[in-house]
């Protein structure tokens, strides 16, 4: 499982690493917070995942990230859905995981907090705190 992630492009195994930190499932609104990029962004370098079967996408709102049609995820209430992917298995997540250098899985993990606890409104981490 290792082998196959350390084909994947450097960009890619990272994102899948921090994506591991944050769970067996994860949207892309989440890793452009932990990852201060665009969701469109991250997702066109998740898409090489994707095609390889790593990841799977939950809803098909996936598809609207490749290309012009990312505008067509604004809702009729002015919110954008967010692609939902999850990890094909956990031994997948596992070994994304386990691309993180010992010694800064710790710092990670703190950034991540750090990263989300700024973004996210005092509501959502309620709700998002597990």
């Amino acid at each position: 499982m290792v082998f196959q992630l350390r084909k994947l492009l450097p960009e890619t195994q990272y994102i899948l690493q921090l994506a591991a930190c944050i769970g067996n499932q994860f949207d892309l609104a989440t890793l452009a917070i932990v990852l201060e990029q665009s969701e469109v962004e991250i997702a066109t370098n998740l898409w090489e995942a994707l095609q390889e079967g790593l990841i799977l996408p939950i809803s098909e709102v996936y598809k609207f990230y490749q290309g012009d049609d990312y505008q067509q995820l604004e809702l009729s209430n002015n919110h954008k859905q967010s692609a939902k992917y999850k990890f094909l298995h956990d031994r997948v997540q596992q070994a994304a995981y386990s691309l993180i250098p010992k010694e800064q899985k710790q710092t990670t993990h703190y950034k991540i907090g750090q990263l989300l606890l700024q973004q996210i409104s005092p509501d959502l981490r309620e709700e998002k705190i597990f």
